[in-house]
């Protein structure tokens, strides 16, 4: 090639071309600030994103090039960050919610009961009949795998429960829900907890109901088969008056299975015992017997002498009638099929 055909091109006029080609050129739009937090929410409705993408690309097609794009690009990366968004809700569901309920049964220890007391009886019973025969119907409830350190003064959360059905394939327990609170991040359907009973006994049980306004909470334990069934007398709160005398079994600070007597206090309002017998913690949870054996309410509290320095055995428990109004509970289905059993045994 010549030197004559060679073309030589300055900076001058590189950036002369330049200038006048962008100068003309337009650039690609950009989408709306508003628009962009606007679609930003439907990350958080899926099938309204999807019916947006899809609409979206149907009246983009055809627009120009550079607009497909910066719109296109848009609804991928909402696309994206709802499904990064929606993986991650569901991994955190996943790994807060407790196990199914229709999986108890796989749990593979199951509490074995061959005998029950035959309550309520006719005559009143001595303290010490009712130690004997009721003592082996409560239960520490803990954490599971913890029953060890429901000692003396320990420093770990633990409160009673009661024995109220036991029909040939499980135990149902009734405790107060502030105990399950205090073993579990919440009072919710199909937490775990470990109960202990006083032969030793250690199984894993799960919340199947909730008072949606007492302190009342079921447990369901598994039972190895066996053809006697059990249900706790109950006593109509209505019967119940001053001056009656009732025994409380729990374990307070740990000294488990301890029983106390005393008397009714007094009722308060439609739901509350006052009651004359001792309370600590570890007692809540646990049973309130009359002297013929049935059961009268739950312990729920007791008041706090750091508050009311002379405040002395004022101590309050919540009606177990409360089993009886079912509508009242939130139940999960073995719940409710606890519950239902409770009613046909009793109106028989």
């Amino acid at each position: 090639m010549q030197d004559e055909d060679k073309i030589t091109i300055s900076p001058e006029d590189v950036d002369k071309f330049g200038r006048a080609s962008f100068a003309g050129a337009e650039l690609p739009p950009r989408i709306p600030f508003w628009w962009r937090i606007i679609s930003l929410l439907l990350v958080f409705i899926p099938p309204v994103l999807y019916l947006f993408t899809i609409l979206q690309l149907i009246y983009l097609r055809k627009r120009d090039t550079h607009t497909r794009y910066v719109y296109t690009r848009h609804c991928c990366l909402l696309l994206l960050a709802s499904g990064i968004f929606w993986l991650f809700f569901f991994l955190v569901i996943a790994a807060w919610t407790p196990s199914p309920l229709k999986d108890f049964e796989d749990d593979t220890t199951a509490l074995y009961l061959d005998s029950f007391p035959d309550v309520p009886s006719e005559s009143a019973l001595s303290g010490r009949d009712i130690a004997h025969q009721l003592l082996p119907l409560v239960a520490i409830v803990h954490r599971p795998g913890r029953s060890t350190s429901v000692l003396p003064g320990a420093s770990q959360a633990f409160g009673a429960a009661s024995l109220v059905i036991s029909n040939p394939e499980e135990c149902v327990f009734l405790t107060s829900k502030h105990v399950i609170d205090a073993l579990t991040p919440k009072a919710q359907l199909g937490r775990r907890v470990g109960i202990t009973l006083q032969d030793g006994q250690e199984v894993a049980s799960f919340v199947v109901g909730l008072h949606e306004h007492l302190d009342l909470a079921l447990l369901w334990a598994k039972r190895d088969p066996a053809t006697e069934s059990f249900f706790q007398p109950v006593r109509h709160f209505s019967t119940i008056g001053v001056g009656d005398m009732v025994f409380v079994i729990g374990h307070p600070e740990g000294f488990a299975f301890s029983m106390a007597g005393g008397l009714i206090a007094q009722t308060r309002g439609k739901d509350i015992l006052q009651i004359s017998v001792p309370i600590s913690p570890g007692n809540s949870g646990g049973p309130v017997f009359d002297s013929h054996g049935n059961l009268l309410a739950i312990v729920k509290s007791a008041i706090d002498k750091t508050k009311s320095p002379q405040a002395e055995v004022l101590n309050f428990a919540v009606r177990a009638d409360a089993l009886f109004e079912i509508e009242d509970w939130r139940l999960s289905e073995k719940g409710q099929i606890a519950l239902n059993s409770l009613h046909t045994f009793f109106d028989e």
